[in-house]
């Protein structure tokens, strides 16, 4: 939830708690930073920022503007997990 800016610290230490695991090791990572549609949100740039997804060089990584209320950007972030799965092959 990019509007929630309560719990984006907590979603930043459980995403990078979740990626240290050595089983997700090299797991690719896509983050719909959705409610793109309301004023003031988290960009997605500002969402990689807070993750700190910039700093990891093991997964590739996705942060993708969404809106599940206009539909924006969310076909584009699973072609993408699937376009990198399927290169992972």
């Amino acid at each position: 939830d990019s509007n929630d800016k309560d719990r984006i610290k907590l979603a930043a230490e459980e995403l990078n708690y979740s990626i240290g695991n050595d089983e997700l090791k090299n797991v690719p990572i896509l983050v719909l930073a959705n409610k793109q549609d309301i004023k003031d949100s988290y960009s997605p740039k500002e969402i990689t920022d807070f993750m700190g997804l910039k700093d990891n060089r093991t997964n590739k990584w996705l942060v993708q503007g969404s809106s599940a209320v206009t539909g924006q950007g969310i076909t584009n972030g699973f072609d993408w997990m699937a376009d990198t799965l399927l290169k992972g092959k």
